[in-house]
């Protein structure tokens, strides 16, 4: 009696090996991929970052150059208050 073993041929064995490296050099791939991806949403984040520190401090300038007119403004008010309407109440032309 004749008894078949489960051995693999030769051809099986160097197809499954190929597909394996195949596989491999995909995964590789995709890893490489994946590097260059995290690489380019890091810098991404960075610019982000500095775009937003910048727009930080454009805020609080206007802020500030906001008090100081609203201060310009008030002390202009005061002015023409007191010089310019007592002139008028005096008859004087401006």
């Amino acid at each position: 009696m004749l008894m078949l073993t489960g051995c693999a041929t030769v051809e099986s064995v160097e197809h499954a090996q190929a597909t394996a490296d195949a596989a491999m050099s995909h995964a590789q791939a995709a890893g490489s991929a994946a590097g260059h991806a995290q690489s380019t949403a890091d810098e991404a984040m960075r610019r982000a970052d500095f775009a937003g520190s910048k727009a930080d401090r454009a805020e609080a300038h206007a802020s500030m150059v906001e008090a100081k007119l609203d201060r310009l403004i008030a002390m202009h008010k005061a002015h023409m208050h007191r010089y310019h309407r007592y002139r008028r109440v005096r008859g004087e032309r401006d």
